[in-house]
């Protein structure tokens, strides 16, 4: 089972395809060489003795860094999400890829057909709405107006993850390996292949993945033998002590040394390269993160052409004379953004949290922003920021996944505005940012639920933030009777057969993870009226060891008496849970995660008196 675990690592660390150390890939963590901290480990280390820290010390260490890792800001935010636009086909959902908006604040969406849509029209004949492209096409680019109408749909042979227009108006997308430009009206004037793929076919592509595999698997081992050399050496001097005269620290230690020995020993990767492996890396190579357009170059973003990382190419407007301007650029978990103007082009260097400016050749000119502590202009969560966007008037918009937030810069790389936060969801995801001049308005992609958020200025948005104010009012009420300590029965309850959180029909899946027995991991948890929310766990789990220590928000209350509760850490939502007050002293509960399969397990649990 160790093995296994240790080989899937592998393959995550290898279908990721960001630019990171072996230690790194299997551990979770980004490449120290890039700049990058790790969101949630803390150094047993105490810096100013160089000694071991207690398991006490460590947590409180731990909460010292999350305070100083708050997304705080001097600035008020200017603007509130209040609404959203969903992409349909045929009243059928899609999936929202990314999005970009035209000089008249229209939304070109970029969406891929999900399984029921693929069928339905796989099963249509070439002549049954006169347009056989329709038929056959893998993607679309849906435009909506400003008011959110369905202006037009452009059928594309291939799934678009990436578009963007010139100051013409001429529609540059990209997806799959393939490059296409059109007009507006969506007829194609040139279909290229990505820069990447030049002179490779699917042979060149798996024996470059294989090759990867191998230097992957070297360098985890080489890291993996000084990680059991270190240990022996802290096992060995623990041991130089009698057993009755180690304290109980050390006896921890120990305990600790030995589990990490045991594991790193389960190390036994297969001499070959499973096949789907090299499929799913294969099929990485084609992907394009991101592209942008000016009036007489195209930057493409793609998985690089050797090793991992990535690489951005420069075009002209027709695809030719392609020039790879900067290598091995390191993005996490898929991503990689970039936006250009008329003489510059801005890179969001999510795993060095900043943004970096390049001219057009690719000559480093500038950088910007930093791992949020204190200041303004810093980003947070484990990679940020994920997405940017160049306005009319040369300021930088950066948007950051998870946390949902947009910010603004000038040219210089100073922040001179907090635009606001769109509920997007926990996760490391593309969260594509545009600036609709005319109206004011901000718009930020929402990926799990194929949608995009919409800013409005406070000005415009004062019904709606009453309206919220008097919900929280109402919810905070609902809440009260639960505050206090509550105790896990051993019995699942059932709610009398209500899911309050049943899953839409006919959509894919997010996650292919069950969180159905989440409830049933917890012992216990209390609610503070401070707003302080703590867990005990049954044992360990990685989706509630994040938030055994955070906030509570009142979300929501059903007319079954249900009561939605977000458990928060930096103004992201990372869990909740759902619980009926069924009397004074006896509480049912459900925990899930955005995204998750399976229905939520209820447990009974009792006040504690």
């Amino acid at each position: 089972m160790h093995c296994r675990l240790i080989i899937g690592l592998i393959a995550f660390a290898v279908i990721c395809v960001v630019s990171i150390s072996p230690a790194s890939a299997f551990i979770g963590l980004q490449d120290a060489e890039n700049g990058a901290k790790p969101k949630s480990r803390v150094d047993s280390r105490d810096d100013s003795t160089n000694e071991e820290l207690s398991a006490d010390e460590i947590e409180s260490k731990a909460d010292e860094d999350d305070d100083d890792d708050g997304m705080k800001t001097s600035f008020e935010a200017t603007h509130q999400e209040t609404d959203f636009l969903k992409p349909t086909l045929d009243g059928e959902p899609v999936q929202l890829n990314t999005f970009e908006l035209d000089d008249q604040g229209n939304i070109w969406a970029c969406v891929s057909l999900l399984n029921k849509l693929k069928t339905k029209r796989e099963g249509a004949s070439d002549d049954s709405d006169g347009n056989e492209a329709s038929v056959k096409a893998q993607g679309y680019i849906l435009v909506y107006s400003p008011e959110k109408l369905l202006v037009k749909q452009i059928p594309i042979p291939f799934s678009p993850t990436a578009i963007d227009l010139d100051p013409s108006g001429t529609v540059y997308a990209a997806g799959e390996g393939k490059l296409c430009k059109m007009t507006a009206e969506g007829k194609v004037l040139l279909a290229a292949t990505t820069p990447n793929m030049a002179g490779k076919d699917i042979e060149d592509l798996r024996s470059d993945a294989v090759e990867a595999y191998k230097k992957q698997i070297e360098q985890t081992a080489e890291h993996f033998a000084k990680q059991k050399e270190q240990l022996n050496d802290k096992i060995a001097k623990i041991e130089e002590v009698d057993e009755e005269k180690r304290t109980k620290r050390q006896t921890a230690q120990l305990k600790s040394y030995r589990q990490q020995l045991s594991q790193l020993d389960q190390f036994s990767p297969p001499d070959e390269m499973p096949d789907d492996l090299i499929d799913h890396l294969v099929k990485s190579k084609f992907g394009v993160p991101s592209m942008c357009a000016t009036a007489n170059h195209v930057f493409v973003t793609t998985s690089a052409a050797t090793g991992f990382g990535y690489s951005i190419w420069r075009t002209d407007v027709n695809f030719e004379n392609p020039k790879e301007v900067i290598d091995q650029v390191g993005g996490c978990c898929g991503q990689m953004d970039v936006e250009a103007d008329a003489d510059r082009f801005y890179v969001a260097d999510n795993t060095k949290f900043s943004v970096s400016v390049y001219d057009h050749d690719g000559n480093n000119l500038d950088s910007f922003g930093k791992r949020m502590g204190k200041g303004d202009n810093g980003f947070g969560s484990c990679c940020n920021p994920m997405n940017v966007c160049c306005t009319k008037n040369g300021d930088i918009l950066a948007a950051e996944s998870s946390i949902g937030k947009i910010k603004r810069f000038d040219a210089t790389g100073k922040m001179i505005g907090y635009i606001g936060q769109a509920r997007i969801g926990a996760g490391c995801k593309h969260v594509a940012v545009a600036f609709d001049e005319s109206r004011d308005r901000y718009y930020i992609q929402y990926q799990d639920k194929n949608q995009i958020c919409i800013l409005i200025p406070n000005s415009e948005a004062a019904d709606v933030i009453a309206e919220r104010r008097a919900l929280e009012e109402r919810l905070l009420k609902s809440t009260k009777p639960l505050i206090g300590r509550w105790i896990r029965e051993s019995q699942a309850a059932s709610l009398d057969g209500h899911n309050p959180r049943e899953e839409i029909a006919d959509s894919d899946p997010g996650f292919q993870v069950d969180f159905e027995a989440l409830a049933s991991q917890i012992d216990e948890f209390e609610i503070l009226e401070s707003g302080k929310f703590k867990l005990k766990l049954a044992g360990q789990n990685p989706f509630l060891n994040g938030v055994k220590n955070c906030k509570w928000v009142s979300e929501n209350a059903d007319e079954h008496g249900i009561i939605t509760i977000g458990l928060e850490a930096d103004g992201l939502v990372l869990l909740r849970m759902q619980v009926k007050l069924e009397s004074d002293d006896k509480t049912t509960v459900s925990v899930f995660y955005e995204g998750a399969v399976g229905t939520p397990k209820f447990e009974s649990f009792n006040r504690d008196e």
